[in-house]
């Protein structure tokens, strides 16, 4: 049978563990820009998607490993 090539869902799907750690890496750079610069706006933002980007790379890692 032939094939099908994966979808842009899928291809998504399956390096969703990296995509969120590059954002949480951008994120956390930008609460470091955010600490210089001293605005409050732009660390506090950072800051919640940190802790997004952070929480769904480990919900990643674990999904991968079942």
């Amino acid at each position: 049978m032939d094939e099908r090539p994966p979808t842009r869902f899928q291809l998504l799907r399956k390096h969703e563990m990296r995509i969120n750690l590059l954002l949480a890496l951008a994120s956390l750079f930008m609460v470091s820009v955010g600490l210089v610069l001293r605005s409050n706006i732009t660390v506090g933002i950072s800051l919640l998607l940190l802790v997004f980007f952070s929480t769904y790379t480990i919900y990643g890692f674990v999904r991968r490993e079942r």
